[in-house]
């Protein structure tokens, strides 16, 4: 049963009859914003300046910075409900995470920070909806994510600053986690505009270890993207 519903299934999608009447479009797409990066490896690292930066009974703290990010690539997304499109992406990522440590006493202690290249992999459902001149658009799905280049770690110390380059393997370098958009597309000669707000949480940690620490990493980056795409198919 399992398997004729699998062939049914590839028959329609491959038949003549079905394909020339699903739009497809096709594009590219670009992205900044800010990111957040949560994790041991982090908490870690805090946890050792806290000691550091003790003055007296009073334990050194760190606060979080928020950290740019930014990325391109492209996508397709085809409709194949009126009302519901398939969207597959493929992007090159900049993440990160910067933290501020302070003394007990409140000084300045070590400006540290995270960064490092991805190429992410976001597939969605999207729900689509006429609304003016164009529709809105609301999505949701998951996200494969790779650290590709190693990972640039960076502490500033008063007067010191040192960046070191830590490679990561493809396991500790892989992250899984979910993704989601709300936005609006519209007509613009001849291709489709879309403006959205993203929301994309790596949940399964990467792994990152240096001489100062080792834990996980758990990137969160909320961007505004801007998308064009012509359409090949059926109309919109």
């Amino acid at each position: 049963m399992k398997t004729s519903g699998a062939i049914l299934f590839a028959f329609l999608c491959l038949s003549p009859a079905v394909l020339p009447a699903l739009p497809v479009e096709v594009g590219l797409t670009t992205s900044g914003g800010l990111c957040f990066t949560a994790g041991s490896y982090l908490d870690a690292r805090a946890a050792d300046l806290a000691l550091q930066g003790a003055t007296g009974a009073t334990m050194g703290s760190s606060r979080t910075l928020l950290f740019p990010g930014i990325s391109a690539g492209a996508f397709t997304e085809v409709g194949i409900l009126p009302w519901l499109d398939l969207r597959a992406e493929i992007r090159a990522s900049y993440l990160g995470a910067s933290r501020l440590a302070s003394t007990g006493a409140g000084a300045p202690l070590d400006a540290y920070s995270i960064g490092y290249y991805t190429i992410m992999v976001p597939i969605l459902a999207r729900a689509v909806f006429p609304a003016g001149p164009g529709r809105v658009a609301i999505g949701a799905g998951p996200l494969y994510a790779l650290v590709v280049g190693g990972i640039q770690v960076s502490d500033a110390y008063p007067g010191i600053t040192s960046t070191t380059n830590v490679p990561t393997s493809f396991t500790d370098g892989s992250m899984f986690g979910i993704t989601a958009d709300v936005g609006y597309d519209v007509t613009l000669g001849p291709g489709i505009l879309g403006v959205a707000v993203h929301v994309d949480a790596l949940l399964s940690p990467g792994t990152l270890t240096t001489s100062l620490a080792s834990g996980s990493i758990m990137p969160l980056a909320t961007t505004i993207s801007v998308t064009y795409g012509l359409v090949f198919g059926g109309g919109r």
